[in-house]
């Protein structure tokens, strides 16, 4: 190499060297002036914590259309069989029972969006997700069918409940899927209460009555609206979104994909 390369070596360098430095100047400067935003996931994690009561029976699915189908699973859809995937249900039906007459039933989803700003943005999202919920489960929301009645809550009530829902589903739902939801008041004048871990105490639900819902499996379901035995599910396309102006977006709607996987219980 002789002295004249050496000479545009070294200077080549002293620029980039220079460039780099000016380059990052400007971005420490722009990192300053721009407002610091949680981490994206932070909210929806927090959302999604199992100590939230909501999570302990809610059925997530997350899609990428603003509206689409489901399909909606009664006990007469229940008596199909699901092919070796446990994803399509065919026209099969289990040996020594009758032949199934009710067709494939297809619902349709339409998500709401909604914007939240404040201190408390996350507190009225979870508010006004848990409204929703409760709107998807309360007795006008169920099948006549789907309405029992009782004098008090005892196991002798839970037990005939758990039987119920496991012949509806023909035993896909079990008694460790099952979430028994009641007002407070309810659970301090029943004769007999299921664990800790299968009841919830929630004061939206009316004194006396007592709703049993399932979800088998995580919170949240496989993608595309594929046959879910959750009782609830809320369809999510933006879940606890950050944009850009700093408010929270929740676009999502709530719906009773699986029937036959509760019951809801009323008080005399």
């Amino acid at each position: 190499m002789n002295r004249r390369d050496f000479l545009a070596g070294v200077s080549a360098i002293a620029a980039c060297t220079a460039a780099s430095r000016a380059a990052s100047s400007v971005d420490d400067a722009e990192s300053l002036a721009a407002p610091v935003l949680p981490h994206p996931d932070l909210y929806r994690d927090a959302a999604r914590l199992p100590a939230r009561w909501i999570n302990r029976f809610l059925s997530i699915c997350p899609v990428t259309k603003s509206h689409g189908r489901y399909l909606k699973i009664c006990p007469s859809v229940c008596a199909r069989i699901l092919d070796a995937n446990l994803m399509e249900y065919c026209f099969d039906w289990p040996v020594k029972h009758s032949r199934p007459t009710d067709e494939f039933r297809y619902e349709s989803y339409r998500t709401v969006s909604r914007d939240f700003r404040g201190k408390e943005q996350f507190l009225d999202a979870m508010q006004y997700r848990k409204q929703k919920i409760f709107e998807a489960i309360r007795e006008s929301s169920w099948p006549t069918e789907h309405v029992w009645t009782h004098k008090g809550i005892c196991l002798d009530t839970i037990r005939d409940a758990v039987h119920q829902i496991m012949k509806w589903t023909r035993a896909v739902i079990t008694h460790k899927d099952m979430l028994f939801v009641a007002n407070p008041l309810t659970w301090n004048n029943a004769s007999y209460k299921p664990k800790d871990d299968v009841s919830v105490s929630c004061s939206c639900i009316p004194e006396g009555d007592l709703i049993v819902l399932s979800r088998p499996g995580g919170i949240e379901a496989v993608a595309g609206c594929g046959p879910s035995f959750a009782t609830i599910t809320a369809f999510f396309r933006n879940e606890m979104k950050m944009i850009p102006d700093g408010a929270i977006r929740e676009e999502f709607c709530v719906e009773m994909t699986c029937p036959a996987a509760g019951i809801y219980l009323k008080g005399t």
